[in-house]
């Protein structure tokens, strides 16, 4: 009876040894991820004027809004989903483009196409991005009509996650002739640089 007893000591001691240890490790792995989706990415200081050396063309007495991806990141996906509610409201105020890294092998600088419904140039080993100082995928730079910087940052609150915004209520303001509150926020997203495939997504 002593033995048995003892066996049944020894089996509720091994399972609640094994429910603490999946608890600190899911608790853990929890507390990466949070921290992972609040950490934001590597952001320059953009070019305050659009810089002469780009050969993306800049529209004629019109706003321009560019923003700057890796197909590959999946953070991007939020991004481009708020820049599609801007478009919405904005539309008719400013000229949207978006920049889409790609290797040098994949296609030649200045290639365009549709993409998420904007139209999208391929940045071949990320040149543009360069010229105009990002770092980081879902960056937005958005320029007045003479070319001069008016908003540089990301429009997501975390990595992957939709919805209201400092960056996104900025542009807004701006687009309406008003005052933001910040002309610059952080980028939630993967570097532009540091990932390697050149496949383009699909919405």
């Amino acid at each position: 009876m002593a033995a048995l007893l003892l066996q049944r000591k020894v089996r509720l001691v091994f399972f609640a040894t094994l429910a603490a240890v999946w608890l600190a490790v899911t608790i853990g792995g929890m507390v990466v991820m949070a921290n992972h989706s609040m950490t934001a990415g590597r952001r320059l200081t953009a070019s305050l004027y659009w810089p002469p050396e780009s050969r993306i063309s800049r529209p004629v007495g019109s706003a321009c809004l560019l923003m700057f991806v890796h197909p590959d990141c999946p953070c991007t996906r939020a991004s481009l989903g708020e820049l599609e509610k801007l478009l919405t409201r904005h539309g008719d105020h400013v000229h949207a483009r978006i920049v889409a890294y790609c290797h040098t092998d994949a296609a030649s600088n200045q290639s365009s196409h549709e993409f998420y419904g904007v139209t999208t140039t391929l940045d071949s080993a990320g040149t543009e991005a360069k010229c105009f100082h990002v770092a980081t995928s879902g960056q937005v730079l958005l320029y007045d009509a003479d070319g001069k910087l008016q908003f540089s940052g990301g429009i997501t609150s975390a990595r992957g996650h939709a919805g209201d915004s400092d960056g996104a209520e900025a542009i807004d303001a701006i687009l309406r002739s008003e005052t933001p509150a910040v002309r610059r926020t952080p980028v939630y997203g993967c570097s532009i640089a540091g990932r390697s495939s050149a496949e383009i997504l699909t919405p």
